[in-house]
């Protein structure tokens, strides 16, 4: 199971966390990999809840406080372009993904943030778009519909597994 999925999956916040501590523990094993991997199901777990943006961006200013982390979510958009840099480690992508995701209004508009930047688009992307399409109740688009455009039967076949 992936770390996007477990906020989607365990209805019970205890949960969330043993299982992102789990599954992290194998792919990061780092005390920070393993803090970024259950921030981003802790958020993806907030949005499927119900929570607010307000209340979304005060966890994660807890756990990527500013005086701490060079990119905290509390670094606007507007900063983030000028600054950011390339970054791959979870406290470098977790809070940018989460501040491209907190000004946005749409999935869309996540994803238009989240290219702003200079940074590793599929890796803030995967973390920010899971919290953003559990938010927004899905990404504005038939993703299925897509890939059977462009894939050939065989890719199809595979896909479909």
């Amino acid at each position: 199971m992936r770390v996007s999925f477990i906020g989607e999956y365990f209805n019970r916040l205890e949960d969330v966390v043993r299982e992102a501590e789990k599954t992290a523990a194998v792919t990061h094993n780092h005390p920070e990999g393993i803090k970024g991997a259950v921030a981003t199901a802790v958020c993806i777990w907030m949005a499927k809840n119900g929570k607010t943006k307000d209340e979304i961006y005060d966890y994660v200013i807890k756990q990527y406080p500013a005086e701490t982390y060079e990119y905290s979510i509390d670094k606007d958009l507007n900063y983030l372009r000028k600054h950011y840099r390339w970054n791959e480690t979870c406290m470098g992508s977790v809070p940018a993904a989460m501040r491209c995701f907190y000004e946005s209004s749409s999935f869309d508009g996540f994803m238009r943030n989240l290219f702003q930047l200079n940074c590793d688009c599929d890796t803030i992307g995967a973390i920010g778009g899971a919290v953003a399409e559990e938010f927004y109740h899905g990404v504005g688009f038939d993703g299925e519909e897509i890939l059977r455009r462009y894939l050939d039967d065989r890719l199809w076949e595979i896909w479909k597994l």
